[in-house]
């Protein structure tokens, strides 16, 4: 059978979908149903897939694709999406974290996917966000971001997870929430102008390289795929953005792509 090319205007379209999508399965409290019937072709209510770091990855859809192209009834789904995270929201000085209902304690990766949801949000042309809203996204965004950076080990790569009473760092480095968090502090570096965070991009960006990349090749292939999704937007924020030191970033983005 013949197959659809992958062209921008596909993407778009697939992009488009996934919103309604979504908004059509957010429950009212503003998380979403973790899960689909494929068989059925219905929406699931089973619990075995509703993680933190999911829910606030698919509000960051949500929000990416409003970014592209706002929309009244998006706006307002990721307003509840939101208004579920800020209700378990920890702050303690420069930082927030979160703790989704059920677990025990923060994960790094549930921070960057709120990170960079505020990102998407902020940088829509256009919308009907007040200024008041933009005001308080800048100050959450901020916050998740000191969270993240306050994340990284010695060694360049980061704790995992962060204890619900004081949003301190702890738990093994892992592929996907490196990945991810490498991916939020690029951006907000490069596109968001906090070029205070460079150095921490930077070393982690070479760390994380010879962990996940390097060592994994022959011992954990899949903890390369795992990393991949993160690391594309960060090393191209890298390349892209001239960041002095990071210029072999781009061919190596290009090497693995082949």
């Amino acid at each position: 059978c013949g197959s659809t090319p992958l062209t921008p205007e596909v993407l778009d379209e697939t992009q488009r979908l996934g919103s309604i999508y979504l908004q059509h399965n957010q429950l009212p409290a503003g998380t979403f149903r973790p899960a689909a019937d494929w068989r059925a072709g219905e929406p699931s209510d089973s619990d075995d897939q509703d993680y933190g770091a999911h829910q606030a990855a698919a509000l960051w859809a949500l929000a990416a694709e409003y970014g592209r192209n706002p929309d009244g009834a998006a706006l307002q789904a990721i307003r509840r999406g939101l208004d579920f995270w800020r209700a378990h929201t920890y702050t303690a000085e420069t930082r927030t974290w979160t703790v989704y209902p059920g677990e025990h304690f923060g994960f790094l990766a549930t921070s960057a996917a709120l990170a960079l949801a505020h990102m998407e949000l902020l940088a829509a042309q256009g919308g009907d966000l007040s200024v008041e809203e933009r005001t308080q996204l800048q100050d959450e965004l901020a916050r998740h971001v000191g969270q993240i950076a306050a994340a990284k080990r010695d060694d360049g790569l980061f704790w995992s997870a962060q204890r619900k009473d004081t949003g301190e760092p702890f738990g093994h480095p892992s592929a996907e929430p490196d990945g991810l968090a490498l991916m939020a502090l690029a951006r907000m570096a490069t596109s968001g102008g906090r070029e205070d965070l460079l150095p921490i991009v930077l070393e982690a960006a070479d760390a994380g390289y010879v962990r996940h990349i390097v060592d994994a090749a022959d011992e954990n292939p899949h903890e390369m795929e795992e990393y991949f999704p993160g690391i594309t937007v960060a090393w191209f924020e890298l390349a892209d953005g001239g960041v002095a030191g990071a210029a072999d970033y781009g061919d190596k983005l290009l090497n693995l792509a082949e």
